[in-house]
This record gives structure tokens, C-alpha cells and sequence, in this order.
């Protein structure tokens, strides 16, 4: 049960990121790389970069504190209303595990 309140929090959480538009803060290499990897796969026109790097790293601290890929999808696809927006959740959770934290990558199988 807990875990599902984590996916939750993790889909409501990335989609708040999602309306935010902070000014940009400065980005690191890994930060570059990360962008370029979801805007080569989605459409993020709306989407602030700080907005779309905080996302990649809370998909990090989701899996590290236990949940699935089962887990965030599910919760990601109540929380998604269309298609582009799914590619988009889709896309971060991929770039985000592949720059910032590697070590979960055997949970995208």
C-alpha cells in the first residue's frame, strides 16, 4: 500500500512539474543530456527545463525509495489525460533513469 501512495505521490508530483514554470536554473552537463533525451522523444513545448530535470530526479528518488516501473506507470496513467502527455511522463522516466541514476536501469525491462 505504501508503495502505491508513493507512485501517487510521484505522478501528482510530475504532473505539478508540468504547470510550473520557474525561471531556468543553471544546468549541468548530466542536466543537458538529460533534455535532450526526453525532447528527442516528446513533445515538452510548455514545459520549463528546470521543470523537466526536477522530474527526471523524482523518478530517481521513487525507485529509490522502492516503487516500480509497475508502480509509477499505474499511477502516472490516472494522472495523464492524453497521449503527448504520457510520451512526456514516458520519456522522463526513461532519460531520467538512464543519466541520473543508472542503477535502477534494470527496472525499465
Amino acid at each position: 500500500m505504501k508503495k502505491k501512495w508513493l507512485a501517487i505521490a510521484t505522478a501528482v508530483a510530475l504532473s505539478v512539474g508540468l504547470a510550473a514554470a520557474p525561471a531556468e536554473a543553471q544546468t549541468t552537463s548530466k542536466d543537458r543530456q538529460y533534455l535532450a533525451l526526453v525532447k528527442s522523444h516528446a513533445n515538452t513545448n510548455g514545459v520549463s527545463n528546470r521543470s523537466l530535470i526536477k522530474m527526471g530526479k523524482q523518478v530517481c528518488k521513487t525507485f529509490d525509495a522502492g516503487a516500480t516501473l509497475y508502480d509509477i506507470v499505474e499511477a502516472i496513467a490516472e494522472s495523464a489525460t492524453d497521449e503527448e502527455i504520457s510520451t512526456l511522463f514516458a520519456a522522463t522516466i526513461a532519460a531520467g533513469v538512464i543519466v541520473y541514476c543508472p542503477r535502477h536501469e534494470s527496472k525499465l525491462d
